[in-house]
C-alpha cells in the first residue's frame, strides 16, 4: 500500500480581499495568523499586518474576534490541539494497557500515541504551521499563550505520558525531569524542522516518506527516553544520598 503523502503545494499565503462572505472572518484571521506567526515567530507580525493580511476591511477585526495577541494565539492552539487531543484519547481508549516494566514492544508502541496525532499535521499546511507555531512557543514563552490555557485542550497528554512513566522510573532521579524535556524538545524540534522542509522546498521531496520519518522518529524518541546513563554520566551525578 502506498504511503499518503502532504499535500505539499497548499502552503498558506495572506488572504486576498476578495469581499467573499463566506469565509467567515474569524476563520480568514486565524488562516492568515497561522501562516504569519509561522514564518515571523509570535511577536513578528503586528495585529494590523495579520488583519489585513486576512483581507479584513475592519481595522479592529483581530481584537474584535480574538481581544488581543494571547487570546489570537490561544485560539490557533485550540483549533488544532483539540482535535489532536480527540485522536489521541481515541488511539488511547483502544489501546491494550501496558506492563511493568512494560516490554520494548510496549514503549515504542506507547511513545506512538503520543507522536502520531502530533505527526499527523504534516499532512496539511495549516497543520504544518501549528507544528512551527508550537516550536515558538516553546522558544518564546513571554510571547505566547499561557501554559494554563494550553493545558486544558491536551488532556490526552497526561494518558499518553503515564504509559511512559515506568521506562523514566528506572533511571536515576536526577535524569527523570531532564529525559522527559529533552524528549519533548526532539519530538517538537524535529516536527516543526519537518514541516519547514516541507513548506520551504515545495519542489523537493523530504529524504524520507512520512510514515518512515514519523517510525524513525519514535524509534529515536524511545532511545532518548529509555537509553541507560553510560558510567561517565553515572560519575558525573556521584554516589546517591543516603
Amino acid at each position: 500500500m502506498p504511503e499518503s503523502t502532504p499535500d505539499h503545494h497548499a502552503v498558506p499565503a495572506p488572504v486576498a480581499d476578495t469581499g467573499d462572505a463566506s469565509t467567515p472572518g474569524r476563520t480568514r484571521i486565524l488562516d492568515a495568523a497561522e501562516w504569519l506567526f509561522a514564518e515571523r515567530g509570535l511577536a513578528g507580525p503586528s495585529l494590523r499586518e495579520i488583519n489585513e493580511a486576512a483581507g479584513q476591511r475592519n481595522a479592529s477585526g483581530v481584537q474584535y474576534h480574538f481581544g488581543n495577541r494571547s487570546g489570537l494565539l490561544r485560539a490557533i492552539v485550540e483549533r488544532h490541539m483539540s482535535v489532536i487531543d480527540l485522536e489521541r484519547h481515541a488511539l488511547l481508549d483502544q489501546a491494550d494497557p501496558v506492563d511493568d516494566p512494560p516490554s520494548p514492544e510496549q514503549i515504542r508502541s506507547s511513545m506512538a500515541l503520543l507522536v502520531v496525532p502530533l505527526a499527523d499535521r504534516l499532512r496539511t499546511a495549516s497543520g504544518r504551521c501549528y507544528l512551527r507555531i508550537v516550536e515558538h512557543l516553546v522558544d518564546e514563552p513571554r510571547a505566547s499563550t499561557p501554559a494554563a490555557s494550553v493545558a486544558e485542550f491536551n488532556s490526552s497528554l497526561a494518558r499518553a505520558s503515564a504509559r511512559l512513566a515506568a521506562p523514566v522510573r528506572a533511571l536515576p532521579p536526577e535524569l527523570r525531569d531532564e529525559r522527559q524535556n529533552q524528549t519533548t524538545s526532539f519530538l517538537l524540534r524535529a516536527l516543526a524542522d519537518r514541516a519547514r522542509t516541507l513548506d520551504d522546498h515545495l519542489d523537493l521531496r523530504p529524504t524520507i516518506a512520512h510514515d518512515t520519518f514519523v517510525s524513525n522518529l519514535i524509534d529515536v524518541l524511545v532511545a532518548v527516553l529509555t537509553a541507560p546513563p553510560s558510567p561517565a554520566t553515572r560519575a558525573a551525578i556521584g554516589p546517591p544520598e543516603h
